[in-house]
């Protein structure tokens, strides 16, 4: 968790130990991606992400966009317990590990959504989509 203090410069709050959370899921396997999350909406508008965190990310920042399967089912995404929790993502240049802030909602169980930064650290940004494993800090 250490790491992610380190590496995110928005406002996020910090890592959150759900370790033991019913709710989503403890490992994966998967696919990884990377998207940008200071894209703006149609309004102009910097989009929230499902954890519905109240700040702004980089391209930079170590965290991800876990798939809805494995973020689980809520009324509302963010009462998900997935959510400012972290993950350590194998891949198949490295390990990094990330805060869940989003959910990714055309991801297949086991995919998780990264930002470039991330998907740097375990795979060259020209790959676009590598196989992952993942499990729960």
């Amino acid at each position: 968790m250490e790491e992610l203090r380190k590496y995110n410069k928005g406002k996020s709050p910090a890592p959150i130990n759900h370790s033991n959370e019913p709710g989503w899921t403890n490992t994966g396997q998967g696919e990884g991606t990377f998207y940008d999350p200071s894209i703006k909406n149609g309004a102009g508008d910097f989009q929230m992400g499902a954890c519905e965190y109240p700040y702004i990310n980089s391209a930079m920042d170590m965290i991800a966009a876990l798939n809805k399967p494995d973020f689980g089912n809520f009324a509302r995404a963010s009462k998900s317990p997935a959510c400012g929790q972290c993950l350590q993502l194998v891949g198949p240049n490295g390990t990094v590990t990330v805060q869940i802030v989003d959910m990714c909602p055309g991801c297949k169980s086991g995919d998780v959504d990264l930002t470039p930064g991330a998907f740097a650290k375990i795979a060259s940004l020209d790959a676009g989509r590598v196989r992952i494993s993942w499990r729960r800090c």
